[in-house]
């Protein structure tokens, strides 16, 4: 399984995207999940971006525990 992630934020310039990867076998499943957070601002772009990393690590970490769900529930 395989998703690209891309968000906006209403009207913050930045651009967040990645990739979640979904591997396994009959004994486990991995995930890999890459996420990439850029600013257009040139000065305060740098700041925006360590404000809104944690936010989108808690937004991550709630897709892992669905993923987790859906392969509890269709393995």
């Amino acid at each position: 399984y395989q998703a690209e992630y891309r968000f906006e934020l209403g009207n913050v310039p930045m651009k967040i995207s990645g990739v979640m990867i979904l591997t396994g076998d009959d004994n486990e499943a991995v995930q890999h999940t890459e996420v990439e957070i850029s600013s257009s601002v040139p000065l305060v772009g740098k700041k925006l971006v360590s404000l809104v990393a944690p936010k989108i690590d808690d937004a991550l970490a709630g897709d892992y525990r669905h993923t987790l769900r859906y392969v509890e529930n269709f393995a």
